[in-house]
C-alpha cells in the first residue's frame, strides 16, 4: 500500500454496530468534575485515568401489574391508535434497533431499552457529574463515554481519555469497560469508540491503530459503526484505503452510512460527475462498489438514516435504498422535495413533503400524498411487528401501520 502520501485527517471506525444511527451519539457538555479511582485497565501504551467507573448494576424489568394509560399524539391516516406510548424528558436521545428502542434521558438519569409490545426491559443509571459524557449506540451495544485528565509523570503534560462501558443491547449486559486516549487538545469526548492511536471493536476489545498510518485524526463522529473496518479517506479525496483494500476512484460523500448491511454512500471522482449522479453504496467489507443512485437534484447533504427492522431497506432525506438499488423520491421538475424518516420491513417508506404532508412511498414507486392533522408528523423509526413510532416533544407512541 502507498503510505508516502500523508493520509487525510479522516478516519473512519466502522463497526458492527451500526445507526443510525443517527446521529449515533448523544452527549452532554463539561460540567463540574468529579474523578475517582479507576481500576480498569488501560489499553497498551495509555496511562490509567483518574476517572470515575461506570460499572453500574443494570435493572432488568420483571414487567408491571397494571397497563399504563396511553397517551396519544396526532398521526397520519395511515397509521392506526397508538398501542402504547413513553414519556420521555424532551431533550432525550432514541435510537430504534430492530425490536429495541433505546432512550438516553438526561433528565431521570438513565438509559434504559424498550422492546417492540411497550415494556421496558433493562436500565441503567448514569453517572451524576462527569467531567463530559456521551451515549453511543451501534448495532448490538451501547457504549458510556466518560471523560478525565490523565495525570503526566514528572514533566509530562496532562492527556485526556474516554472510559468506555459497553454494554449488550438484548439484556444491557455489561461487555467490556476500558480506556481509550484521546488528543491532548480534545476538549470533548469522541461520537464513536475511536481515540488517539487506538479504537475499540463491539467486542469491547481496544485496539491501536496499524503503525503505518500513526493514529490518524478520527472524525468518526459522522458516521456509526458498521463492521469494525477501519477506513480512510486519503489526502485530497484521492481514493479510500482500509487495511484490506484500496479504492482510488472513489472518495467519502458524507451524511450516509448503512449501519444495518455494512454499506456507505461514496462519490465517485470524476470531474464533472453525470447528470443527476448521487453517488454509489460500497461494501466497506470488501471496497466493492454494488450500485450507483442517480436523482433529480444533485444531493451532498442527508437526513438522519432509518433502516427497516430486517435491515433490508434504509432512507435519509429523499433517498430509498434497498439491498440491490437506490432512487430518490419527489424533487424533480415541478415536484416537491421530500424527506424520508422511515421504512417498513415492505419496503414502504414514510416521510414528509415539503409542504407539510404525510408521504407514503411504496417500493413500486407509487407514491400517496394526503394531509396530517395539526401537530401532526411523519414517524421517525418503524420496530418490528410493524409498528410505526411518532414523537412530538416528550411522548413517543408506537402505532401500527394500516
Amino acid at each position: 500500500m502507498n503510505t508516502t502520501g500523508r493520509m487525510a485527517k479522516l478516519a473512519i471506525l466502522l463497526s458492527a454496530a451500526g445507526v443510525v444511527l443517527a446521529g449515533c451519539a448523544s452527549d452532554r457538555g463539561d460540567i463540574e468534575a468529579q474523578e475517582s479511582p479507576s481500576d480498569a485497565p488501560a489499553p497498551q501504551g495509555s496511562a490509567t485515568p483518574d476517572v470515575q467507573e461506570n460499572s453500574e448494576s443494570v435493572t432488568q424489568e420483571d414487567g408491571v401489574d397494571e397497563e399504563p394509560e396511553v397517551q396519544p399524539i396526532p398521526v397520519g391516516d395511515a397509521f392506526g391508535e397508538a398501542i402504547w406510548s413513553l414519556s420521555v424528558g424532551s431533550m432525550s436521545d432514541v435510537w430504534v434497533r430492530d425490536d429495541r428502542l433505546i432512550v438516553s434521558d438526561v433528565e431521570s438519569g438513565r438509559v434504559f431499552a424498550v422492546e417492540a409490545g411497550g415494556d421496558e426491559i433493562w436500565s441503567f443509571d448514569l453517572p451524576e457529574k462527569p467531567s463530559s459524557m456521551r451515549v453511543v449506540v451501534g448495532k448490538s451495544t451501547v457504549a458510556l463515554l466518560t471523560g478525565a485528565e490523565v495525570e503526566g509523570e514528572g514533566l509530562a503534560e496532562k492527556t485526556f481519555a474516554a472510559h468506555v462501558a459497553l454494554r449488550a443491547i438484548e439484556d444491557g449486559s455489561l461487555i467490556a469497560e476500558d480506556h481509550i486516549p484521546l488528543a491532548s487538545a480534545q476538549s470533548s469526548l469522541p461520537s464513536d469508540l475511536v481515540g488517539d492511536g487506538f479504537y475499540m471493536t463491539q467486542d469491547g476489545v481496544v485496539h491501536e491503530f496499524p503503525e503505518e498510518y500513526s493514529a490518524p485524526m478520527a472524525t468518526a463522529g459522522d458516521k456509526p459503526f458498521v463492521e469494525d473496518v477501519l477506513l480512510w479517506d486519503e489526502s485530497g479525496g484521492f481514493g479510500l484505503v482500509s487495511e484490506t483494500w484500496r479504492n482510488d476512484d472513489y472518495s467519502f460523500l458524507d451524511g450516509l452510512v448503512d449501519v444495518a448491511r455494512g454499506r456507505i454512500l461514496v462519490r465517485e471522482r470524476a470531474v464533472p460527475a453525470p447528470e443527476g449522479y448521487v453517488g454509489s453504496m460500497l461494501d466497506v467489507r470488501t471496497g466493492e462498489v454494488l450500485f450507483d443512485i442517480s436523482c433529480p437534484e444533485d444531493l451532498r447533504a442527508f437526513g438522519d438514516a432509518s433502516s427497516s427492522p430486517s435491515g433490508e431497506f434504509m432512507v435519509s432525506g429523499p433517498l430509498w435504498v434497498s439491498g440491490s438499488e437506490g432512487r430518490c423520491i419527489g424533487g424533480g421538475e415541478g415536484e416537491q422535495s421530500v424527506e424520508l424518516t422511515a421504512v417498513a420491513d415492505d419496503g414502504t417508506a414514510f416521510g414528509m413533503s415539503e409542504e407539510g404532508s404525510l408521504v407514503v412511498a411504496e417500493p413500486s414507486g407509487e407514491v400517496a400524498v394526503s394531509e396530517l392533522p395539526d401537530g401532526a408528523g411523519a414517524p421517525f423509526a418503524v420496530m418490528s411487528g410493524n409498528t410505526a413510532l411518532h414523537r412530538s416533544g416528550g411522548t413517543i407512541t408506537a402505532n401500527p401501520i394500516l
